[in-house]
């Protein structure tokens, strides 16, 4: 046909040019002036044509990327279609866990491993099938065909906010272990990059997806004990972190380990509060929609925070790094007060325990997991199983309904659990702590006209 003799003589003709090209660069020297000048057009116009082409490409790329990252911001991860695409950032053990959760979820999939270390990075991916090691998390965004969803930041805490905006940028929600960043002005700042480019932002507390932690907040916020009067909260790590850990990124006890109790303490008194000022038009369809978190950002905020800090070395004590502390907070109008029992170092096993006492004289707790709930009595007394070894096992489910959670959120099906005054209220009352124990002196809590809060010795 007309139409097929049409491509032969194209396709003639590409080849004659590709040829002259070819014998353009062997060509003797002898030619005419004339045959070389056209030799030279020919291939003058072959350089133009693979300019155009990469253009082109860089271009089809472009859009491409623009397309998905309007899907994201429209969030058209539905509940019926695929799972989504998740990416996670840092190699430690938080990035570890994340990974593992990621690929057990069938909400989620892991399609890219980020870290700054090029081994570290292949040895993670490479343990999961589909997904692919990058150095930085712009090669990551580069190289995926595929829209990212979602990007959890475990990477070390002074680089939170520049991995948090080139996700937001792109179009992916964010999720990023605590805290969200180094200071009050730049965690200000994550919240607003992401706000600005319509994704979610949410800081990992595992208790507030933990089933213990939720039924003990669930019974005080209907007033299963009355109003609160106590809280205390035990927190002994296992197995205890090296020196030259707590001597580094790790050695505040206050924003690292703190934060956890510190926060779900917050949320739980915010609930009760909020139930109390809305108990005329309160009922279980408010209270299970969770309205209470557009309600009460400062009035939940101890008045008072008192620390005192331990070092269980002499190492530790010349590099004033506390690996022990106690924390009480005090909410005067609430006639409330909560302690808070901190250690690095638990030679028993991973203690995690809660108790809040109320008014009508009843108590609710969160006990410690064990390997085995088996409790043996004879001669010598009772004998009961081990505690779990250390957070990755007591906190396993949590971490699973944590990710679940949120990938809800980027399908447009929820909103985070830790919302932005939740994120700040937790590092203000955690530095609170951290300046009572280095002044040995109590810190005083009060708001300001603009919603920022004071801290004063």
């Amino acid at each position: 046909s007309s139409l097929a003799r049409y491509y032969s003589v194209q396709s003639r003709r590409q080849i004659f040019r590709w040829e002259s090209v070819r014998c353009l660069s062997a060509q003797p020297r002898h030619l005419c002036p004339e045959r070389q000048a056209r030799m030279e057009h020919i291939g003058e116009e072959v350089r133009k044509f693979r300019e155009q082409e990469i253009v082109q490409r860089a271009s089809r790329r472009e859009a491409y990327v623009q397309n998905m990252k309007h899907k994201a911001l429209e969030k058209k991860v539905s509940p019926d279609c695929r799972p989504a695409n998740v990416i996670v950032v840092g190699g430690g053990r938080m990035g570890e866990i994340r990974c593992e959760h990621v690929a057990r979820s069938a909400k989620a999939r892991l399609v890219g491993f980020v870290d700054r270390d090029a081994s570290t990075s292949a040895r993670l991916a490479s343990k999961h099938a589909g997904c692919e090691a990058f150095v930085r998390l712009e090669d990551a965004i580069d190289a995926m065909f595929e829209p990212i969803d979602v990007v959890w930041v475990c990477a070390p805490s002074p680089v939170h906010l520049s991995i948090i905006t080139s996700a937001a940028e792109y179009g992916a929600h964010v999720a990023v272990e605590k805290p969200v960043a180094m200071t009050m002005d730049d965690i200000e700042d994550a919240y607003e990059v992401c706000d600005a480019n319509g994704v979610y932002l949410s800081c990992a507390f595992q208790r507030r997806s933990d089933s213990a932690y939720i039924a003990v907040s669930d019974a005080v916020a209907h007033g299963d004990i009355g109003e609160p009067l106590s809280i205390r909260a035990v927190f002994r790590d296992h197995p205890g972190p090296p020196a030259a850990f707590l001597k580094d990124a790790g050695g505040d006890i206050f924003h690292d380990i703190a934060t956890h109790d510190i926060d779900y303490i917050l949320d739980l008194v915010k609930r009760r509060l909020a139930i109390n000022a809305h108990l005329s038009n309160y009922n279980d369809s408010w209270f299970i929609n969770e309205g209470y978190r557009d309600v009460l950002t400062i009035e939940h905020m101890p008045n008072e925070v008192w620390a005192f800090g331990m070092s269980s070395t002499q190492e530790l004590r010349q590099a004033q790094v506390f690996d022990a502390a106690t924390v009480v907070l005090k909410w005067t109008q609430a006639n409330l007060c909560a302690t808070l029992d901190l250690s690095r170092s638990s030679a028993y096993g991973y203690d995690q325990r809660l108790e809040v006492f109320g008014s009508n004289g009843a108590a609710i707790s969160v006990d410690n997991a064990k390997h085995a709930t088996y409790t043996r009595a004879d001669s010598s007394g009772f004998n009961a199983g081990k505690l779990v070894h250390s957070f990755p096992q007591r906190f396993d489910t949590a971490f699973a309904h944590e990710l679940d959670s949120f990938i809800d959120c980027a399908r447009g099906l929820a909103s985070p659990k830790v919302t932005k005054h939740d994120a700040l209220l937790a590092t203000i009352v955690a530095e609170a702590a951290k300046r009572s124990a280095s002044f040995h002196s109590t810190v005083s809590l009060a708001p300001n006209e603009d919603g920022s809060v004071s801290l004063s010795l």
